[in-house]
């Protein structure tokens, strides 16, 4: 994945959530089409991890649980297992042999200090220590 930037979902401005992925090479300066997510999402967390992009939560038509991972090798997405929480607006972190999901806004709970992390080789995700404060919208 070296050397290509990639522009996932979002949203267009004309009411419509998008599905689609573009890569841009660095060298040739060249944008190209790729495999749409299975599903519309915005607000949403990406990050690459271990030669893929993991893509979790977010609204659009997609549950905000849902977790999908997309292999450049073979240009084909995956699902993976979901959240144990419905995220929209948090942060997501690939740190060592894991995933972290930071914060953001939780549906009925409002903004949330909870983290979660996603162990690979397992398929699984588990709550981890809390963050020191509530947060979405925020770096890391």
């Amino acid at each position: 994945m070296m050397g290509f930037l990639y522009a996932i979902g979002g949203y267009n401005g004309n009411n419509e959530d998008l599905n689609s992925m573009e890569m841009f090479d660095i060298k040739t300066k060249q944008w190209t089409r790729k495999a749409n997510m299975p599903s519309k999402r915005f607000w949403f967390s990406s990050v690459s991890f271990m030669g893929k992009i993991y893509v979790c939560g977010g609204e659009g038509n997609s549950d905000r649980k849902s977790c999908e991972t997309y292999d450049p090798q073979t240009n084909k997405w995956t699902p993976i297992a979901s959240m144990n929480d419905e995220r929209i607006e948090f942060k997501m972190v690939a740190f060592e042999d894991n995933l972290y999901a930071l914060g953001g806004y939780i549906r009925n709970k409002g903004n949330s200090d909870s983290v979660e992390i996603y162990v690979h080789y397992s398929d699984k995700w588990f709550y981890s220590t809390s963050l020191s404060q509530k947060m979405r919208e925020f770096g890391v």
